[in-house]
Formats: C-alpha cells, sequence, structure tokens
C-alpha cells in the first residue's frame, strides 16, 4: 500500500514521520506482538512476499482497526 513518509515541523523541533494504512497495520500488528510469545508478526502480503526465504507459522486472523475484515498474521519463526 502507499504510505507518505517526510519531515514535520520546524528545523528546529522537526521529526520524521510516516502516514498510511501500512504504517497503521504495522503498529496493529507490533501491539500484538506485544502481548504475545512470538516477537515478530507479519500480515499475509508480506508473508506471500517472503514465502520460501523466511520461515512463517500461519497464526488467528486478527481484527485490525481501520480494516473491514480480518487480517491473516503470521508469526516468523526466530530458532
Amino acid at each position: 500500500g502507499e504510505v507518505v513518509a517526510g519531515t514535520t515541523g520546524t528545523p528546529r523541533h522537526a521529526a520524521y514521520t510516516c502516514v498510511g494504512g501500512p504504517v497503521n497495520a504495522a503498529a496493529a500488528l507490533e501491539t500484538l506482538a506485544a502481548g504475545g510469545t512470538r516477537a515478530i508478526l507479519i500480515d499475509g502480503t508480506t508473508q506471500a512476499a517472503v514465502a520460501g526465504r523466511v520461515a512463517t507459522d500461519a497464526m488467528t486472523a486478527a481484527e485490525l482497526r481501520g480494516k473491514k475484515a480480518p487480517a491473516a498474521v503470521h508469526a516468523v519463526r526466530t530458532t
């Protein structure tokens, strides 16, 4: 999906930020990971992109804020 990234603020108090649907989805997956036993969670789109190169385990689909349907969630195997 599309993301808008750039610097906001003044030269003295500048911050780099990103906004967009993929950023929101990543934040929601980060929150899910923090409450569980798996450190790295990715969505179905990312899993499809890394299939065959990164080992993952399918998890229960999750409701992500701003999404109409539950999102596929995969945990990256770290060992």
